[in-house]
């Protein structure tokens, strides 16, 4: 069990109530028993006719012992006109608390009697005085009032400042989160439009090294047509016959044709290439936009996918 449960245990505060009530009990005793005038009024007198016991007690410089030893050692019968014992320490003491208990009432009453009418007085004047208090703490308690009511006044004025001040920092910070996710779509736009323009660069690469490529087998195949005519003059001056010139001619001007046929195709592919690497350079250098300054995009990939498939893609082996 730890000390919270144990604290809480009714058994154990049951018992520590039956050990303090004997405590409780004798300390009311007590107090009722020295609240009586009679105690205070016996101490008071012993102290005066055993003056010197309690001197010697508290202000001699001997040690302790020697001090009770001269207490005990001093006379306590009185010596005036007979002898009386324990006159000091118990007669003259009773009979003074007697005289002081029983006489004291009249006394009293004698000195209220004599002194009654500055007491009027006194209480005339306290009464005044309490009711001039009595008006000050009113007029205090009103001033306090308004005081109380002027501040609070105050303090909700500052509380009207204050949800003012909260809801303007509210519609504020709303703002600034648009802003922010306006932000974030707009870097999202732009590393998108980044990344379709490495897709485009990097195909405007390929398309580049295409139409070289194209350009490399047109320039071949001028080469490989004059070298055909070359064959075909020559071919005309060593075959005689005519009929086998003839067909011979036929077969090279169909290859001839066949060829230029070809090379038509390559210019025609080399043009559209051209073109199509012009508007891409055009889009990337200089790119359209909106009214509101938005780049427009454009289809790119789509084009490069239809000439892909209208002359196929240019390989080493073609």
């Amino acid at each position: 069990m730890n000390k919270k449960d144990s604290n809480n245990d009714p058994e154990q505060l049951s018992i520590l109530k039956q050990i303090a009530n004997p405590f409780l009990n004798f300390k009311s005793a007590a107090l009722d028993r020295f609240s009586n005038p009679i105690f205070y009024s016996f101490i008071l007198s012993w102290c005066i006719f055993n003056w010197d016991r309690l001197a010697v007690l508290i202000l001699s410089k001997q040690n302790i012992v020697d001090r009770i030893s001269t207490v005990k050692n001093m006379p306590s019968n009185s010596t005036f006109i007979f002898d009386l014992p324990y006159a000091n320490t118990i007669i003259f003491p009773i009979i003074s608390t007697a005289f002081l208990v029983i006489l004291s009432p009249f006394i009293n009453n004698r000195l209220d009697f004599i002194h009654k009418n500055e007491i009027e007085k006194k209480i005339t004047n306290k009464e005044t005085l309490n009711q001039k208090n009595y008006q000050e703490q009113t007029n205090t308690i009103d001033a306090r009032i308004n005081f109380e009511v002027a501040e609070e006044l105050k303090r909700l004025e500052k509380r009207e400042e204050r949800a003012a001040i909260l809801a303007r920092t509210a519609e504020s910070e709303s703002k600034i989160n648009n802003l922010k996710e306006q932000h974030l779509v707009l870097a999202g736009s732009i590393s998108n439009l980044q990344k379709s323009r490495d897709e485009l660069t990097q195909e405007n690469n390929a398309l580049t090294e295409y139409s070289s490529a194209l350009s490399l087998q047109h320039t071949n195949l001028i080469n490989a047509t004059a070298t055909l005519s070359k064959e075909l003059e020559e071919i005309k001056k060593e075959i005689g016959n005519t009929n086998q010139q003839k067909d011979l001619m036929h077969g090279l001007q169909s290859s001839l044709n066949q060829n230029e046929m070809t090379i038509n195709e390559y210019k025609k592919q080399s043009l559209d290439t051209k073109i199509l690497i012009n508007e891409l350079l055009q889009y990337f250098e200089n790119p359209p936009r909106d009214d509101s300054g938005n780049i427009i995009t454009q289809d790119f990939e789509q084009r490069i996918y239809q000439h892909i498939q209208k002359y196929g893609l240019w390989s080493s082996t073609s």
